[in-house]
């Protein structure tokens, strides 16, 4: 079986190569706009078909986020902003508008340009980030930034994340020096604020291992927790680290000898390892832990234990090393969810394989009813193909059907339709799938569709592999009624002739 599917990867690839070349908006490329495109030379691109400036990718970013991020000159991004659609609150990734990004990227000048031209300070994105924390937990700590948004009636003591953590305690990770932290204390924040679940400055200082930062708040009596009891602790936030700065064994040795407990749990149930596990690579960290007695099977409030969270993005590697730790390899959470069903759906064929050939269930099913096949589908990427491929299979060869019904009733291309995910529903066609049987809700794959199509392709599709178009739902709404309602469709001012 491992031949054949190795004897496909190169067909897969090309595939999928030639598939997003053929429909490539070349503004959604990042690369693009590093070489900082001239304004002549962006409209040259903009004559090419498929070239849209207000176009968002699958992540909801577009040319104007891309531009942002990769520093391109702000005329040219006000140019970009000229574009029909891409007006200053236009929603991208994460719900945040282009104020967040300028922010991220300290860029004041645009930040201002866009205030300027109506861009609201008054929203939050899907994190519960207004523009003030996103900036600083991003660790942009320029003052003249959080100034100007003072200034434009922003009250820095009321911002807060959902955590209840302010500004000071968000910048905390990246800062060395207390220094740094003036302008803030000037402005009404205090060495002293904690957030919701009580920590401060010292935990969220711990977080980015800040040992001098520390050294300096513990001269100004600044408390932090010792026992490890509630859900204030240094070393959970130590145990989250920085993105691709995590923490040393040393450091947390440093913590210890602070007086701070690493035999732990947070609020959510989750100790350092289950923290860790999801990308930790230092096999000295868990050891450490490990050798204090935090246990690598201890399960979370919902159920999960480190070895699923490992499973869910850690490497093969790291699995390697937690799995002789591991009482069961098909333990489940609270959803009936198996460290081989976190693999199949983010992790990669090599660590499904090593889950399989220790043993785990293929055959299972979660507490809603979903079987392998429900999160196999879940890791589609028509620019992945080949990954897709290979756990399909290794989950054919251990009996798992696509055929299968799954939670409400649904089948595959149900939950493919109700995604919009044309590629999957293409891939899904060798196995003729009931396109016309009805869920528990009583719609069809046809139905789900048209209530979430962004443009007619997935229902001419459906309709020409024999999908009804007559058919109606329990509440006699027809498939031409439920795309009257579909504000996507009505945007993009699809004509729906074809459906009546």
């Amino acid at each position: 079986m491992k031949k054949i599917v190795l004897s496909l990867l190169p067909v897969l690839a090309f595939l999928s190569f030639a598939s997003i070349n053929a429909q490539e908006n070349i503004f959604l490329n990042r690369d693009y706009w590093k070489a900082n495109p001239s304004i002549a030379q962006i409209e040259k691109d903009r004559a090419t078909p498929g070239n849209d400036l207000t176009e968002l990718n699958s992540n909801a970013f577009d040319a104007v986020c891309y531009a942002i991020l990769e520093k391109a000159n702000n005329k040219t991004i006000q140019h970009l902003l000229k574009a029909e659609g891409n007006g200053v609150n236009k929603i991208t990734h994460d719900s945040r508008t282009y104020l967040f990004w300028a922010a991220l990227r300290n860029n004041l000048d645009l930040m201002k340009y866009l205030v300027a031209q109506g861009a609201r300070l008054d929203l939050k994105d899907s994190h519960g980030n207004t523009v003030m924390t996103f900036a600083a937990n991003a660790g942009q700590a320029n003052p003249a930034l959080y100034d100007f948004l003072i200034q434009k009636g922003t009250d820095i003591t009321e911002q807060k994340s959902l955590a209840g953590a302010n500004v000071l305690h968000l910048l905390a990770p990246y800062t060395s020096d207390l220094c740094a932290f003036d302008f803030f204390l000037d402005k009404g924040l205090s060495l002293q604020d904690t957030d919701k679940n009580g920590n401060g400055l010292v935990e969220y200082a711990a977080k980015g291992g800040q040992k001098t930062l520390i050294e300096q708040l513990l001269a100004k009596k600044v408390p932090y927790v010792k026992d490890g009891k509630g859900s204030a602790n240094a070393m959970i936030m130590a145990s989250q680290g920085m993105r691709n700065k995590p923490n040393s064994v040393e450091f947390f040795h440093y913590l210890e000898g602070l007086g701070i407990s690493p035999k732990v749990t947070d609020a959510e149930g989750r100790n350092p390892l289950h923290i860790l596990a999801y990308r930790g690579k230092d096999q000295a960290v868990f050891n450490y832990f490990l050798n204090k007695g935090v246990d690598v099977n201890e399960k979370d409030k919902e159920g999960r234990t480190a070895f699923m969270n490992a499973a869910y993005l850690n490497s093969l590697e790291m699995i390697k090393f937690l799995a002789p730790r591991v009482f069961g390899i098909n333990d489940w959470d609270k959803e009936g969810r198996s460290a081989l069903a976190y693999a199949i759906q983010r992790n990669s064929p090599e660590v499904v394989n090593f889950l399989l050939e220790k043993g785990a269930d293929a055959k299972f099913i979660d507490a809603k009813g979903n079987t392998a096949a429900y999160y196999l589908t879940r890791s589609f990427s028509p620019r992945n193909t080949e990954a897709f491929e290979a756990k399909l299979a290794m989950l054919e060869s251990k009996g798992v059907s696509l055929k299968e019904m799954q939670h409400g009733g649904n089948t595959l291309a149900h939950l493919a339709a109700k995604e919009n995910n044309l590629a999957l529903l293409k891939r899904l066609e060798e196995y003729q799938l009931a396109l016309n049987s009805r869920n528990m809700d009583g719609n069809t794959a046809l139905h789900l569709a048209a209530m979430s199509a962004k443009n007619e392709d997935i229902l001419k599709y459906l309709i020409a592999q024999g999908a009804d178009k007559t058919a109606k739902t329990e509440f006699e709404e027809s498939v031409l009624d439920l795309a009257k309602e579909n504000e996507l469709l009505s945007a993009a001012g699809t004509s729906l002739d074809f459906l009546k």
